[in-house]
């Protein structure tokens, strides 16, 4: 219910969607998204059912006139970012986030009005679908505006891909690093063989089903359709989803050692006292 649902995010009826990614965000810290994957999980979906229903019930923001100076300054970003990541189609774009921050240093607005402009220019720049160094802004745009700890969020799209990517990285690690790869892969140009749409099939589907705003900031939509396509012969894709639970995963080779070696002391013993 959504009731329980803001309860669980400390929040009353009347919380609007900006203090619905703010309380959501602070109660994030309080998660060891590693060791309490249930407790993590549960935060999400109160998260997504509180925020569903006020999405249905708000309507959509017209976009705001850019003055000079903002848009000045957000024409010298995409330069930026088209600079940096020119030719450079790399598995971890996140190497360039610290430059970004840097220009978004150099760049940012005198004005309040001309800042805020500039911040919503970026937003609706990140949802319009993946570039190169897309991934990079959304990380650095979001450290340097304080997007996820003030709950000031450019456009929901943005938003929810900034948690889907959370959501993503401290996911268990059987399932992330074929989705990272997936992700690695959908940014190249050159299309993938058969025997490689066969293994990625399920992680290529989950990724866009499960991270729907992630992918569509963080990969080429065009490559995931031509992927679709490609795969279509090979009919459902399997369900990726399922990864053992922590006290289900296998043993650590010390406690396979001490296993070993307790089975071998217990046969020994048996064979001196039936000697």
């Amino acid at each position: 219910m959504t009731v329980d649902a803001l309860r669980r995010l400390g929040l009353d009826a009347s919380a609007d969607e900006k203090a619905i990614r703010k309380a959501y965000a602070r109660e994030l810290k309080l998660i060891d998204q590693e060791t309490q994957i249930m407790e993590f999980q549960a935060l999400r979906e109160a998260y997504e059912t509180a925020l569903g229903l006020r999405k249905a019930a708000a309507p959509a923001p017209a976009p705001p006139a850019v003055d000079h100076e903002a848009q000045e300054a957000y024409d010298w970003m995409v330069a930026a970012v088209a600079v940096i990541s020119s030719g450079r189609r790399i598995a971890d774009e996140t190497i360039w986030v610290g430059d970004l921050i840097e220009q978004l240093t150099e760049q940012q607005p005198v004005g309040l009005d001309a800042g805020w402009q500039l911040e919503a220019a970026i937003g609706r720049l990140l949802a319009e679908g993946w570039k190169p160094g897309h991934e990079a802004l959304l990380l650095a745009a979001t450290h340097y505006f304080g997007w996820a700890e003030e709950g000031n969020w450019p456009h929901p799209q943005v938003a929810d891909a900034w948690f889907e990517r959370l959501y993503l990285h401290h996911g268990h690690a059987t399932l992330r690093a074929p989705l990272l790869r997936v992700v690695r892969d959908l940014r190249q140009t050159h299309e993938p063989d058969m025997g490689k749409l066969r293994r990625d099939h399920g992680y290529f589907e989950h990724l866009a089903t499960h991270f729907p705003n992630l992918t569509a900031v963080i990969v080429d939509m065009r490559m995931l359709a031509r992927w679709r396509e490609l795969a279509a012969p090979l009919g459902e894709a399997r369900d990726v989803s399922w990864v053992p639970p922590a006290n289900e995963e296998d043993e650590s080779l010390p406690w396979s050692i001490f296993r070993a070696v307790l089975i071998l002391l217990t046969v020994l013993l048996w064979i001196a006292q039936y000697r």
